[in-house]
């Protein structure tokens, strides 16, 4: 890269930040707090009105791809999928807690 590419890119850089932090208040954009390896619910993209708004297959967080994107993949079948942070839910705790207690009770 020649130095005005990087100039260039370090002020496109900024120019962004700056913009977030302009424009994610106003627009009152909560941070998320999913992390790699978390398990999630992904939202159902065309529920009709008796389908919950989740589904209810377990996914798991396996790569960032951009600031509120992310890679999951189905604990079931193992499909792929890419979803924005607002069509996730974190599984409750106490779930996950007590079916990994009994798939390690049933393996022995």
């Amino acid at each position: 890269m020649s130095p005005t590419q990087i100039q260039q890119h370090r002020y496109t850089n900024v120019n962004i930040s700056q913009n977030a932090a302009y424009h994610d208040p106003k627009q009152r954009a909560a941070p998320h707090n999913f992390k790699i390896g978390d398990v999630v619910y992904c939202a159902n993209m065309k529920p009709n009105k008796l389908d919950t708004k989740f589904s209810l297959a377990k996914q798991v967080i396996i790569e960032t791809k951009v600031r509120d994107t992310f890679g999951i993949v189905n604990v079931d079948t193992g499909t792929t999928l890419v979803c924005n942070a607002k069509y996730l839910q974190h599984v409750p705790s106490d779930y996950v807690s007590d079916h990994t207690e009994q798939q390690v009770g049933t393996e022995t």
